[in-house]
């Protein structure tokens, strides 16, 4: 199967969407809408420490937060 496995490759690719976003969008509102992500904890520099619950689930919700209006 492709695409991440493990959790900590789906808090790293979750956090290179923080990352990115916060390039785009800049940090307060990048991070706010990270930080709506429920079962996501995430630094203030946008790397998630910890994601509880189905980590397939937070990235979608992630997703959802950046380009689902």
């Amino acid at each position: 199967m492709d695409g991440p496995q493990t959790v900590d490759e789906y808090q790293r690719l979750i956090s290179e969407v923080i990352k990115k976003q916060i390039t785009l969008l800049g940090s307060n509102i990048a991070l706010e809408r990270a930080r709506n992500v429920a079962g996501l904890i995430v630094s203030d520099d946008g790397t998630v420490t910890n994601i509880s619950g189905a980590p397939r689930e937070v990235l979608q919700k992630v997703i959802d937060e950046y380009f689902v209006f």
